[in-house]
């Protein structure tokens, strides 16, 4: 055991699984660049000084320092959750019980013990049972996480204080400037080929049908209760665009990045949450669905804030939880990058 958390205990197993993904995740972020600020995978990585920390050290100090934090967050938040009465999301539920049967038939088929897979794959010395605890601990607790920042809903006073407290922050912001948002089922004609500009060509024939598709299914939906959910479904049944599956949502537009049809009819001055009507385009016919808007401004600071609120509570949650850890019982295990 090398760090403790009220009964919650860190095992030097587990925590080759936190050091060796810190070092993936750096290594995801940096790529080429990492030769560029002095890390050298190849080598051992305690014989590597940086200055990426808060004092110079070794590369290994500081991927283990990452590790230990990551785990009390995680670890903490877990805590948390279960202090809460908080439960997993189903599907992220689902993964974490398949999670071992997946590993030992990946083991299996490759030829190797399962805990030979994990160790090739983390790291030397550690296990299945160590890994799976690890993901299990992120999963718990991160999960928590994001379902509390999701909540984090600041008030109109709070969002306009901060964007005055922090106004040299946005300096570049066009204050006229909004995102709107919208939804949208897409028709498109049947057949086609691609233009010389670049966008689809239809017959005369295949856009008629398609009008009167759109038209059918548009006088459908206005017989119902003209509800944005109800438009988010008919989104999902009907819709050929990618945001489908999101029922026919886009978030955040700004004016001028869609196509000049649908564009207009978003940002149109008289424009009303609730609004719909039918616009067509080069791709076809798009039932619409206004959501909102705001000022890019105050959507900024909104997220900004909801960021920093959230940051800040990971401390908060830590503190409730204290951690010992015992350096000397900490031995990593090594892996190949060859």
């Amino acid at each position: 055991v090398v760090a403790t958390m009220g009964d919650k205990k860190l095992t030097s197993a587990e925590l080759q699984a936190y050091y060796w993904m810190e070092v993936s995740m750096f290594l995801q972020e940096y790529g080429s660049y990492a030769d560029y600020i002095g890390l050298d995978i190849y080598a051992p990585l305690d014989k590597q000084l940086t200055e990426m920390g808060e004092k110079p050290m070794s590369w290994q100090q500081f991927f283990l320092d990452s590790a230990i934090y990551s785990w009390k967050t995680y670890q903490s938040m877990a805590l948390e959750a279960e202090a809460a009465g908080y439960k997993m999301p189903a599907d992220r539920q689902a993964e974490l019980d398949t999670l071992p049967a997946e590993l030992e038939n990946t083991a299996k088929n490759t030829g190797v013990s399962v805990d030979e897979l994990v160790a090739r794959n983390i790291s030397h010395g550690s296990t299945l049972d160590a890994y799976v605890n690890y993901v299990e601990t992120y999963y718990k607790g991160m999960s928590y996480y994001y379902d509390y920042c999701e909540k984090i809903d600041p008030t109109d006073e709070e969002i306009k204080a901060y964007f005055e407290e922090n106004k040299d922050s946005y300096v570049n912001i066009d204050m006229s400037e909004k995102y709107i948002d919208v939804r949208h089922v897409l028709l498109q004609p049947e057949g086609g080929e691609t233009g010389a500009d670049g966008y689809p060509v239809f017959t005369d024939e295949a856009w008629e049908a398609c009008l009167k598709q759109a038209e059918e299914i548009y006088s459908k939906w206005q017989e119902g209760d003209l509800s944005e959910e109800s438009f988010a479904q008919l989104a999902k049944d009907h819709s050929v665009d990618g945001s489908a599956s999101n029922g026919g949502l886009y978030e955040n537009v700004i004016q001028g990045r869609m196509v000049s049809e649908f564009d207009a009819w978003c940002f149109d001055e008289s424009r009303q949450v609730g609004d719909h009507g039918m616009v067509k385009t080069v791709y076809g016919y798009h039932i619409m669905f206004f959501s909102g808007s705001r000022e890019v401004w105050y959507a900024t600071a909104q997220n900004d804030l909801i960021s920093e609120l959230a940051y800040n509570r990971i401390p908060e949650v830590m503190e409730k939880y204290p951690t010992t850890v015992d350096f000397s019982a900490i031995v990593l295990g090594e892996v190949s990058y060859s």
